[in-house]
Parts: structure tokens; sequence; C-alpha cells
């Protein structure tokens, strides 16, 4: 609810809460612990902390490539927010590197792939392709009004 609120700060705040719970409760390697990583990257990207984002973002991979399996929609989603934030960084070949990946699973392995990782996808692909016809700092406005 805060987070749709847009009262970061807080929702920060009760996924690190969050988080502590399913830690013990759960383990590190349980997917219900990546969800929640994944739901602190958003924060931390919005607030535009990168690097925390992308740490969370991670680990959160790496958990669901162990426990769910690449070809998972949300291993997928995964690749799609790594990708984002490289993009946000500046390195785009990282983010092309994420992203290429992202698209050789939507084509080649996941079955039915969730509408909301097909239009993330379609967001990423169109940010990518503006990259060679803007300059960067048009791109950063253009990706904060798409994502």
């Amino acid at each position: 609810i805060y987070r749709n609120q847009g009262d970061y700060q807080q929702a920060l705040e009760y996924y690190l809460r969050c988080q502590l719970i399913a830690k013990s409760t759960l383990g590190e390697s349980h997917p219900h612990y990546a969800t929640i990583l994944s739901n602190i990257g958003i924060i931390y990207k919005v607030q535009g902390d990168y690097q925390k984002a992308l740490e969370c973002y991670l680990i959160c991979l790496d958990i669901q490539d162990t426990r769910l399996g690449m070809h998972h929609s949300s291993y997928a989603s995964t690749l799609a927010n790594i990708s984002h934030i490289f993009y946000l960084q500046g390195d785009i070949p990282e983010a092309n590197s994420y992203f290429n990946t992202l698209s050789l699973l939507i084509q080649y392995s996941i079955v039915n792939p969730p509408a909301s990782l097909l239009n993330l996808y379609d967001k990423l692909r169109l940010l990518l392709s503006l990259i060679h016809i803007s300059e960067p700092t048009r791109l950063l406005s253009i990706s904060y009004a798409v994502f």
C-alpha cells in the first residue's frame, strides 16, 4: 500500500521487516524471500539507489535460478529489472546482455509468459532501441516515464 501511495521510505521499512521475518522463518533460499528482495530492489530503484537495488536483484536472481529455474517468469522479470538498473546506470552493454538473455527466454523457454512480463520486455526493448537516436539525459527521462 505504501509503495503504491508513493511513501517509499515507509514501504522500505515494512519490506525490511518482512525480510527479517522471512529470513528467520523460511530461510534465505526460499522463493518468497526472493520476492521480498525484489520488492526492496524496486524501492531502492525508485529512490535512485541503483547499487542497492542491483544487489537485491542479483541475490533474488540467484535464488530464483536455484529454486525456480531460469525458465520461470519470475526469473525473467528479475532479468528485466537488472537490465533496467544497468540502463539507468548508463552501462548499456551490460543492460543489453541481460536483455538478450531475457529475450531468448521469452522466445524459446517460457510457455505463456504473463502479460506483465511481456509489457516489461516491450518497455526495455523500446528503451534500448532509443539509445542510438537520443542523448542520455533524454533517455533517462523517457525511462522514468515508461517505467
